[in-house]
């Protein structure tokens, strides 16, 4: 499409540039637990709907560095439709029997049973916990957060998958503070997933314990209740990955991943999962196909322009919803 390639040509010019903020994750072989790193959020798009690039590829042998300003360009990929009507329910329609389960019964009820866990969220990796330096970086996320509500309104849209086409690019940054972005708000209460089972990392992020975690609801030895955690915040909760998985894509790929979103969303009104990179392996893909939409990450500098195409073939398939470009300057993001 034409607005994937010409966000990507323009990725490339900033190859030269030196990287805008905060930290990023860095890149870690599958089976190391990374530490999950600072990137930005979108800029808001006016007119047109418009990709985030995927710029061209810096040495691999440069490891990445602290930047100074938190910034992303963002995607639309198609633009909202005017909701379809609600038909009227027929004058003869049996009213519902006394007692029937609504949505708000199992939600007490997971809730009731939701363990409280003692979080010691990293502030240096969460914007909106470190301060006023990063009103730029945090206005990008609630962008960010703005173009995926206009998405709802033309289709149904719960549960956003976070990836990248590489490892490193910052996509754990991205979802975690996407997540408190929207949980800013008090009437929506927010999900994270950690569905990287190979290497983890918003437990790290938040703090939080790793342990019971997806992997565990996946084996079958545990259920939601006893994986679901919250920590100081009344409306934002974490699933992480517990323990380490030798099989992770064919957990992922089976069906009790998919039972696991149908009943997250009963409960939550959004629901962000990570993943494992997609170019390396299959995990990201297959966690796609069980999600409403998915956010490209990509690097500037860093991401290869023709890998960068080659994910976004794959992920159109899959309900790609845009493109976030992490580390770039916030001038260069505006142009």
């Amino acid at each position: 499409m034409s607005w994937i390639h010409e966000a990507l040509k323009r990725a490339q010019r900033e190859k030269g540039r030196p990287p805008g903020a905060l930290q990023e994750e860095p890149a870690a072989p599958p089976a190391a637990a990374p530490v999950p790193d600072p990137g930005a959020a979108l800029p808001p798009e006016r007119g047109r709907a418009a990709a985030a690039p995927a710029p061209a590829p810096s040495p691999s042998s440069s490891a990445a560095t602290p930047v100074a300003a938190a910034i992303a360009a963002a995607t639309s990929v198609v633009s909202p439709a005017p909701p379809a009507p609600v038909p009227a329910p027929p004058a003869n329609a049996p009213a519902p029997a006394p007692g029937a389960a609504s949505p708000s019964q199992p939600a007490k009820a997971l809730l009731a049973s939701c363990r409280r866990a003692h979080w010691h969220e990293d502030a240096s990796r969460l914007l909106f916990l470190s301060g006023a330096g990063n009103v730029f970086a945090t206005e990008q996320l609630r962008a960010l957060r703005s173009r995926l509500y206009q998405f709802r309104e033309a289709r149904p849209l719960k549960s956003v998958l976070v990836t990248s086409a590489m490892p490193g690019e910052g996509k754990t940054f991205i979802c975690a503070n996407l997540a408190y972005a929207f949980a800013r708000q008090s009437d929506r209460r927010v999900l994270l997933i950690d569905a990287d089972l190979r290497a983890p990392g918003l437990h790290s992020v938040l703090g939080a314990p790793r342990e019971p975690g997806l992997s565990s609801y996946l084996r079958g030895e545990a259920g939601l209740e006893q994986i679901l955690q919250r920590g100081p915040h009344e409306n934002l909760f974490l699933i992480p990955a517990g323990k380490p998985a030798q099989n992770p894509a064919d957990l992922v790929a089976g069906g009790k991943f998919k039972t696991l979103l149908a009943q997250a969303a009963v409960v939550f009104d959004w629901i962000l999962l990570d993943s494992p990179a997609a170019a390396p392996v299959s995990d990201a893909l297959e966690i796609a196909g069980s999600c409403d939409g998915v956010l490209l990450v990509v690097q500037g500098g860093k991401t290869p322009y023709d890998l960068a195409q080659s994910v976004t073939r794959e992920l159109r398939q899959k309900h790609l919803l845009g493109v976030v470009l992490n580390r770039t300057e916030p001038a260069a993001a505006a142009s």
